[in-house]
C-alpha cells in the first residue's frame, strides 16, 4: 500500500524507544527493481548483505551505503545486553506473526498439493480476526476464464481453511484473475509466480 518500484520491494523500519514502529523507508535502487526483491539480511557489522530477487540469492557489499538504510546495530556497543525489569523478562521471545501466506498452483489447475495443504493447515494458529483469500492467474487464456480459474483456486483454499475449523464468516474472498501480476508474464518463471492465492491474515 506504500508503493515502490514494482513487484515486491525491500523497506526498512526503525523500532523507536517506546516500542512503536517508525515510518517505512524504501531502501531504493539497486536493491529494489521492477522484479520481486525481498529477504534482505544484513551482517551485524553493516558491511555486507544478502537478498532475494525473483527467487535468486544475491550478495552485496553495503559498507559504503548511507546511514538511512544501513543496519543500526554497532557491534560491541548496541549488542551489549541492557538491564531490564524482571517483569519484562520472558522465557520465550515473542514470535513474529505471519501476515501473508502464498499458495502456488500448477498451470490451469485449482487442486491443492499436499505441500500446499500443509502450509494452509498452519494458518489457524496465525490469524487473529479475519482472513482475506486473494486469487490470481497468469495471463494465458481469456480474461473471463482466468477470473473463473482464480475463483476456483480461492474456493480450494477456503475449503481447506474451513476444514481447519476457521468460520466461513471470518474469510473474505477477492478475485483478481490475471490483473495485478506479481511477476512478468512473458517468462515461464514469471507465470509460475502469478499462479497463486495470497492468504492475508488480519
Amino acid at each position: 500500500g506504500i508503493g515502490g518500484f514494482g513487484g515486491l520491494d525491500i523497506f526498512k523500519v526503525k523500532i523507536q524507544d517506546n516500542g512503536k514502529l517508525g515510518l517505512p523507508v524504501n531502501i531504493g535502487e539497486p536493491f529494489n527493481t521492477s522484479k520481486d526483491d525481498m529477504g534482505f539480511v544484513a551482517s551485524a557489522d553493516g558491511k555486507s548483505a544478502f537478498f532475494i530477487r525473483n527467487l535468486d540469492i544475491y550478495y552485496a557489499d553495503i559498507s559504503q551505503l548511507e546511514e538511512a538504510i544501513k543496519p543500526t546495530i554497532q557491534p560491541g556497543i548496541d549488542d551489549v545486553p541492557k538491564p531490564v525489569k524482571k517483569e519484562n523478562i520472558s522465557a520465550q521471545p515473542p514470535k513474529d506473526r505471519v501476515k501473508d501466506v502464498i499458495i502456488y498452483f500448477e498451470f490451469d489447475k485449482s487442486l491443492l498439493t499436499q505441500e500446499s495443504i500443509s502450509i494452509i493447515n498452519q494458518v489457524k494458529s496465525e490469524y487473529k480476526t479475519s482472513i482475506e483469500v486473494n486469487g490470481y492467474c497468469d495471463s494465458d487464456g481469456s480474461i473471463n476464464y482466468n477470473f473463473d480459474l482464480a475463483s476456483r483456486r480461492c474456493d480450494a483454499v477456503i475449503d481447506q481453511l474451513v476444514k481447519q475449523g476457521i468460520p466461513l464468516t471470518m474469510i473474505k474472498k477477492n478475485i483478481f484473475g490475471e490483473s495485478k501480476p506479481a511477476a512478468d508474464n512473458s517468462t515461464d518463471k514469471g507465470k509460475a509466480l502469478n499462479r497463486r492465492v495470497l492468504i492475508r491474515l488480519n
